[in-house]
């Protein structure tokens, strides 16, 4: 191994890092991942039926409409796995489970999503995933190995991304794009998501690191691939690319001399591209049917249906929209920070990535309904350009002067220059990697569903109420919009013991009576008052607060004035260090009560005879109780 491979081994390293402390720290998923989460868990455990009950009958039977159920598999016998499927019932037997034990079977969402990506992450996470369960006995823990393993399988295009970068440009180039991809937030962040977009980024990755070899039928296809499958709006970033690398072609072709025997290898390579296109975009659109259909148990072309369904019907705006100008002047700038002018910089010296990422941008800007996620195949072309303006500004008066090229500036000042640039540009990575702290802290209180189920599932409270209510029907633990939407998936289902239930539009307290658990916001706390203990508060991300910085300036000095002029005359020097450091020490980040989890007072009371979490209820109960006792006069 010589030294540029190790140093790409290197990076490589402190992206995974990365990526890995990003899922650690924000285990949970939100609803824009809620497809693919859900697929992958039903795909690892409710299609070979590794659940707590060993077989489809048994999950069955505890519905009412079991044996029409049954009835409808059309399979003899209910196998306890699919190693005993004969191959002729395969299509019966999955056919059945994705009817009745499927999430999306139940919960459809507005549009259907391709299987393959959850298919994929699912298939690279089996082997690890399912041990994991049995090893800690615990889906959340499968839940952070399928994170994990997207999270890597991003990684390790990215890895490729870097080498191209390095055989096209230099390594240097290559180590700066790395460093500002660390020190964003968001790429790497959404790098472990299972969103449609990220399923769709390992793609267009390779698709980017074939363009930079200068391997354009690769690109080509793997822009085909990732476009049909997964994410149509590709064709977006596709275009202009295509048109960038054409006129390149072109020119090249112009300046070589052609003769009558040799003709221009313009038109060769143009059929060439087209007709790859041609064959891997058949072939992608004959997979992505054949196996959505099996799975959505209707002949549909998924991104086909989501491509009509936001465009031409342009139902995305029921989503919430933004002005035109928001993915050049809130979304980007969030993104990638200091990359965002140093990739202006960059683009004087090499314009393709830059104009390639904002033609994709400006494009996408017509679109109303407006999200981050949208772009972000965007980041990896802006930080290209934004480390080649790096690369310029750390070079900008590092060339002795010449006779061609004479110093603009005299030496001491190219010095002072040279010194100035390097520290503003390091100042500006430093204040990068504080900008991604904070938007790390932050993220934390936007899960809270997933918080409250965790709770929930493994509160020793409800844990005795689940042990002691074996003999009587399940409990069911109901969960509100808010928090499926912020972090409830089946991988947080943990308890054979619990039923999940995620009925909408109730607005009645009597419509919950048939719930022992709910999840609810605080509408949900006041409208079961009467009927329901609450056992646990969970927060929520509410916005950010700017530091009143008049005032504690105000405070600072006010500790540090002479005594004679001061009212805290009284306090030693440590005294007021200490007084300065707390109103120094200020949390931007706002929180509000974001969900509840309340307990029923009827299943405390048949458990227990009481409500468990509240010592002094019990004690006042007690005694109210051994009042009545008490002989009348």
């Amino acid at each position: 191994m010589n030294a540029t491979q190790l140093q790409h081994v290197l990076l490589d390293l402190l992206v995974v890092l990365a990526v890995v402390l990003y899922v650690v720290v924000c285990p949970f998923t939100k609803v824009e991942e809620s497809f693919n989460i859900q697929a992958i868990h039903d795909l690892l455990f409710a299609l070979p039926q590794i659940q707590p009950v060993n077989n489809i009958e048994g999950l069955l039977a505890r519905s009412s409409d079991a044996a029409s159920q049954l009835a409808s598999c059309a399979i003899p016998v209910i196998p306890s796995s699919v190693a005993e499927v004969h191959p002729s019932d395969w299509l019966k037997y999955v056919d059945c489970v994705v009817e009745h034990q499927f999430d999306h079977s139940r919960f459809t969402g507005p549009v259907p999503r391709t299987f393959i990506g959850a298919i994929l992450v699912a298939a690279m996470s089996a082997p690890f995933a399912i041990p994991a369960f049995y090893a800690f006995h615990s889906k959340l823990a499968a839940q952070l190995i399928v994170r994990i393993v997207l999270g890597l399988f991003v990684a390790w295009t990215f890895g490729r991304f870097l080498r191209a970068i390095t055989r096209r440009y230099s390594l240097r180039t290559a180590v700066y794009v790395a460093i500002l991809s660390i020190c964003q937030f968001h790429f790497l962040f959404y790098a472990s998501r299972t969103l449609p977009n990220t399923m769709a980024l390992p793609f267009v990755l390779l698709a980017l690191a074939a363009w930079l070899d200068g391997r354009r039928q690769a690109m080509v296809a793997w822009f085909a691939f990732a476009g049909i499958i997964f994410r149509a709006e590709l064709v977006v970033l596709f275009a202009p690319l295509l048109l960038s690398e054409l006129v390149v072609m072109l020119l090249a072709s112009r300046a070589q001399p052609h003769t009558a025997a040799q003709p221009s290898s313009f038109g060769s390579q143009f059929a060439k591209l087209v007709g790859t296109g041609i064959v891997a975009g058949i072939a992608s659109l004959a997979l992505t049917i054949l196996v959505d259909s099996v799975f959505w148990r209707r002949w549909l072309w998924p991104e086909g249906e989501v491509l009509y369904f936001n465009t031409v019907l342009n139902q995305s705006v029921n989503w919430g929209t933004m002005p035109f100008h928001w993915y050049f002047t809130s979304a980007l700038p969030r993104a990638l920070l200091v990359a965002y002018p140093l990739s202006v910089v960059g683009a004087f010296k090499h314009s393709q990535p830059f104009v390639v990422a904002a033609c994709f941008v400006l494009g996408y800007s017509f679109l109303p309904h407006k999200e981050l996620r949208f772009i972000f195949y965007s980041v990896p072309l802006f930080n290209l350009s934004a480390a080649l303006g790096l690369q310029t500004i750390y070079n900008a008066f590092d060339r002795p002067a010449t006779a061609a090229a004479p110093a603009l500036l005299g030496g001491h000042v190219r010095s002072l220059v040279r010194l100035v640039l390097k520290w503003l540009a390091n100042l500006g990575l430093l204040l990068s990697v504080v900008a991604t702290l904070f938007f790390l802290f932050g993220t934390t209180y936007n899960y809270p569903g997933g918080e409250a189920i965790l709770y929930a599932e493994t509160s020793p409270q409800v844990a005795r109420m689940a042990a002691r209510s074996q003999g009587e029907a399940r409990p069911v633990l109901h969960v509100t919009n808010l928090a499926a939407q912020t972090g409830v998936t089946r991988f947080l289902q943990m308890s054979q013991y619990w039923e999940i239930d995620k009925t909408e539009g109730m607005r009645h307290a009597t419509n919950y009576t048939s719930f022992d658990i709910v999840i609810g916001e605080p509408q949900h706390r006041n409208l079961l008052v009467d009927s329901y203990s609450s056992l646990a508060t969970i927060p929520i991300f509410d916005g950010t607060s700017t530091p009143d910085f008049a005032g504690i300036w105000a405070n600072v000095t006010s500790a540090f004035v002479p005594p004679e002029r001061s009212p805290l005359v009284r306090l030693s020097f440590r005294e007021r260090w200490h007084l300065v450091w707390k109103h120094l020490k200020i949390n931007p980040i706002q929180t509000r009560t974001g969900l509840h989890v309340l307990v029923s007072k009827d299943l405390t009371d048949r458990v227990f005879g009481a409500a468990p979490s509240n010592p002094q209820q019990e004690r006042a109960r007690k005694e109210v109780e051994a009042r009545r006792q008490l002989p009348k006069d």
